[in-house]
């Protein structure tokens, strides 16, 4: 497989925050070299994956990658996820319609193992790093403003279902 071709597997898979989130922080790689990460995945089978997290709340259902992990020959990927399927099962029913769907679903990838981007991660590391703090913290911001205006959205539509059901 060539590298344009992983670069447009990665673009078609993945939209930019799910890539962004799954790279942002690898677990598994600490101190190794890109040669070493490398040779570990050619010759003894390592592999790189993402495990799904769904979380509910009546309205708003969340299902968000993890962040990408190690996973060597001799580790098993679904026992390294069950943090995450654990969570799921605990908080990903509750949000209607889309809460037991997204469960579902995340739960099915994790108990696969996960999903398998080594290929992804590969290119990725490959590449110059940004190491711009600034924009980090303007990421986080956005990410939390993003998140309260949804719950006000919600509150303010709970409000309006109550009145309207009171009315009934």
């Amino acid at each position: 497989m060539k590298i344009k071709d992983i670069k447009d597997t990665i673009e078609n898979e993945f939209d930019e925050h799910a890539k962004k989130k799954m790279l942002a922080k690898i677990a598994g790689i600490e101190g190794m070299s890109i040669e070493q990460i490398e040779l570990e995945v050619q010759q003894e089978g390592a592999r790189f994956v993402v495990y799904e997290c769904c979380i509910s709340f009546i309205y708003m259902t969340i299902k968000d990658p993890t962040s990408a992990y190690f996973i060597r020959k001799n580790e098993s990927a679904v026992i390294r996820g069950i943090g995450w399927s654990f969570i799921t099962i605990l908080l990903g029913w509750w949000g209607l319609p889309w809460g037991p769907i997204n469960t579902i679903r995340a739960l099915i990838t994790n108990f696969k193992g996960g999903k398998d981007v080594t290929q992804t991660v590969l290119v990725y590391l490959k590449q110059p790093q940004d190491n711009n703090k600034n924009s980090t913290f303007k990421k986080i911001v956005h990410r939390i403003t993003l998140f309260l205006v949804l719950l006000l959205l919600g509150l303010f539509a709970s409000v309006i279902i109550y009145f309207f059901v009171r009315a009934s």
